[in-house]
Protein backbone atom coordinates (compact mmCIF):
# COMPACT_ATOMS: atom_id res chain seq x y z
CA UNK A 1 0.00 0.00 0.00
CA UNK A 2 2.82 2.35 0.77
CA UNK A 3 4.14 1.88 -2.82
CA UNK A 4 0.98 2.82 -4.33
CA UNK A 5 1.23 6.07 -2.23
CA UNK A 6 3.88 6.62 -3.92
CA UNK A 7 2.99 6.29 -6.81
CA UNK A 8 -0.12 8.22 -6.70
CA UNK A 9 1.57 11.07 -5.41
CA UNK A 10 4.13 10.60 -8.66
CA UNK A 11 1.63 10.47 -10.90
CA UNK A 12 -0.04 13.62 -9.80
CA UNK A 13 3.05 15.05 -9.63
CA UNK A 14 3.99 14.04 -13.08
CA UNK A 15 0.23 15.36 -14.34
CA UNK A 16 0.97 18.83 -12.87
CA UNK A 17 4.41 19.02 -14.33
CA UNK A 18 3.24 17.54 -18.08
CA UNK A 19 6.26 15.05 -17.69
CA UNK A 20 6.44 11.24 -17.16
CA UNK A 21 6.72 8.89 -14.54
CA UNK A 22 10.07 8.34 -15.73
CA UNK A 23 11.31 11.53 -15.90
CA UNK A 24 10.17 12.16 -12.07
CA UNK A 25 12.10 9.17 -11.38
CA UNK A 26 15.02 10.52 -12.74
CA UNK A 27 14.68 13.29 -11.17
CA UNK A 28 13.94 12.01 -7.82
CA UNK A 29 16.02 8.87 -7.98
CA UNK A 30 18.24 9.20 -10.65
CA UNK A 31 16.46 6.50 -11.80
CA UNK A 32 14.16 6.42 -15.15
CA UNK A 33 12.86 2.77 -14.30
CA UNK A 34 12.34 3.82 -10.06
CA UNK A 35 8.74 3.67 -10.13
CA UNK A 36 8.67 0.34 -12.36
CA UNK A 37 11.15 -1.01 -9.80
CA UNK A 38 8.85 0.05 -6.99
CA UNK A 39 5.79 -1.31 -8.37
CA UNK A 40 7.44 -4.67 -8.65
CA UNK A 41 8.57 -4.17 -4.45
CA UNK A 42 12.22 -4.38 -5.80
CA UNK A 43 13.18 -0.67 -3.93
CA UNK A 44 13.92 -0.50 -0.25
CA UNK A 45 11.89 1.73 2.10
CA UNK A 46 14.66 3.93 2.53
CA UNK A 47 15.11 4.86 -1.11
CA UNK A 48 10.90 5.15 -1.09
CA UNK A 49 11.22 7.56 1.47
CA UNK A 50 13.26 9.60 0.25
CA UNK A 51 11.66 9.71 -3.02
CA UNK A 52 8.37 11.00 -1.11
CA UNK A 53 10.78 13.26 0.74
CA UNK A 54 11.74 14.63 -3.00
CA UNK A 55 8.28 15.15 -4.45
CA UNK A 56 7.36 16.82 -0.82
CA UNK A 57 10.29 18.90 -1.61
CA UNK A 58 9.74 20.08 -5.22
CA UNK A 59 5.97 19.90 -5.19
CA UNK A 60 4.06 22.40 -7.67
CA UNK A 61 1.93 25.36 -5.49
CA UNK A 62 -1.41 25.08 -6.61
CA UNK A 63 -1.46 21.27 -6.77
CA UNK A 64 -3.04 19.79 -3.76
CA UNK A 65 -1.42 16.72 -2.18
CA UNK A 66 -3.94 14.23 -1.35
CA UNK A 67 -5.34 14.61 1.86
CA UNK A 68 -5.61 10.82 2.72
CA UNK A 69 -1.68 10.56 2.28
CA UNK A 70 0.57 12.13 5.01
CA UNK A 71 3.19 14.94 3.39
CA UNK A 72 6.64 14.93 4.83
CA UNK A 73 7.59 18.19 6.08
CA UNK A 74 9.36 19.77 3.32
CA UNK A 75 13.24 19.90 3.69
CA UNK A 76 14.58 23.38 4.99
CA UNK A 77 16.71 24.81 1.44
CA UNK A 78 14.12 22.94 -0.84
CA UNK A 79 11.76 25.08 -3.27
CA UNK A 80 8.72 23.87 -1.28
CA UNK A 81 10.39 25.08 1.89
CA UNK A 82 11.22 28.52 -0.01
CA UNK A 83 7.64 28.76 -0.75
CA UNK A 84 6.08 27.99 2.06
CA UNK A 85 8.00 31.18 3.78
CA UNK A 86 7.76 33.42 0.52
CA UNK A 87 11.09 33.37 -0.75
CA UNK A 88 12.22 32.12 -3.77
CA UNK A 89 14.30 29.10 -4.26
CA UNK A 90 18.02 29.79 -5.30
Amino acid sequence: MYSDNILRVATIYATARGITLATVGTYAANDGQFFKRLAAARVTIRRAEGVLQWLSDHWPSGTPWPSDIPRPAASPGSPSAEAASGKEAA
